[in-house]
């Protein structure tokens, strides 16, 4: 069942990697510029699954931060939505 948009909680994060799980599932480890959580494992939300790999793909490429909206900030939870905004921060994320 879908999140409401009220319920997001929006982050800006460094991607430190992305890629698709076996069973096609997105994946994404992030780790937000404010130090809130590192490294943390997300899943994308399965409608926009391929979409979130494209972009989480670009950010890693790139050094960039994304806004991120995730259910929660917890291990698991999962992206619904990711959008470029910056290139990286003076610390770069961690690869």
């Amino acid at each position: 069942m879908p999140v409401s948009f009220e319920d997001l909680k929006f982050r800006d994060c460094y991607v430190n990697q992305v890629g698709p799980m076996e069973n096609g599932a997105t994946i994404v480890l992030l780790t937000e510029t404010g130090g809130e959580f590192t490294e943390v494992w997300f899943s994308a939300y399965e409608p926009i699954s391929q979409e979130v790999l494209q972009t989480a793909l670009v950010a890693v490429q790139g050094n960039l931060v994304c806004n991120v909206a995730l259910t929660d900030t917890k291990a698991d939870s999962e992206i619904y939505r990711i959008q470029v905004t910056a290139s990286g921060l003076e610390t770069g994320a961690k690869q």
